[in-house]
């Protein structure tokens, strides 16, 4: 599955689309799953990566949030924000 790269830096995959309707009519679970699912199908794509931590994110699961974007730093390490999402989950 390949999602569209403009959509994802600004859809809150908690929350629903930009215009906040429920992805796929499943509010989180479903905004986490396709996210999930486009990392799965393309482990070494960093957007991909980095987006599912933002859905973790999104969804406070920190732990797993941290370990998406440390994931992202592997494949790219001047990948943009991971290191300050990771920090910000990680406290420190």
């Amino acid at each position: 599955m390949d999602l569209p790269r403009d959509i994802l830096p600004s859809w809150d995959p908690g929350l629903g689309g930009p215009d906040r309707s429920p992805p796929l009519h499943g509010g989180r679970g479903a905004g986490l799953s396709l996210f999930r699912l486009n990392a799965e199908s393309r482990p070494d794509d960093a957007s991909a990566q980095y987006h599912l931590g933002e859905a973790y994110r999104f969804t406070e699961q920190p732990e797993e949030a941290a370990c998406q974007y440390r994931r992202t730093l592997e494949l790219d390490p001047e990948f943009p924000q991971a290191a300050q999402r990771l920090e910000m989950v990680t406290g420190g």
